[in-house]
């Protein structure tokens, strides 16, 4: 596993909160959010995150919150089931892949369970989240391009 350290910036995103297990469902969420996205310009700039506030092995499935954002300008305006809210950046740990939904659970385990604890790192109190560089469904083997992202911290 190869994973760098970077400071990333803050996110200012629009978003749409889902609860449920992780992994299932999302992707209705980011179809609302590229539909009301689109009109408006949003969708050529912008970079799609998932954010994941909740440790699912503690919290229970149906209790787990992602929110399916984009990356907008300041000035834009919440509607409906759409929010904003700005993602504090600092620094984290990042792991590039290209992987499969399976794969890509398998990956978030190793990083928590294998990468943090011989880091020198603990993760900070800031959600982890997912940046994507693809849609999935047009890579030939229904892979997602994508950066693991831990917010972490020194001992």
């Amino acid at each position: 596993m190869q994973v760098i350290i970077k400071d990333l910036p803050d996110y200012h995103v629009a978003y749409i909160r889902r609860f449920g297990a992780y992994g299932a469902e999302v992707g209705a969420s980011f179809g609302k959010l590229m539909q009301w996205a689109e009109p408006k310009g949003l969708m050529d700039s912008g970079s799609t995150l998932s954010v994941f506030w909740d440790n699912p092995d503690v919290t229970a499935p149906e209790s787990c919150r992602t929110d399916a954002c984009l990356t907008v300008p300041g000035s834009t305006e919440a509607f409906g089931d759409i929010r904003l809210q700005t993602l504090p950046g600092g620094k984290c740990a990042i792991f590039h892949t290209e992987a499969n939904n399976f794969e890509l659970m398998q990956a978030w385990s190793d990083m928590f369970k294998k990468w943090i604890p011989n880091s020198g790192y603990l993760p900070a109190n800031r959600p982890p989240f997912e940046i994507y560089y693809n849609d999935a469904a047009l890579h030939p083997e229904n892979k997602w391009v994508l950066d693991i992202c831990v917010p972490i911290e020194a001992y």
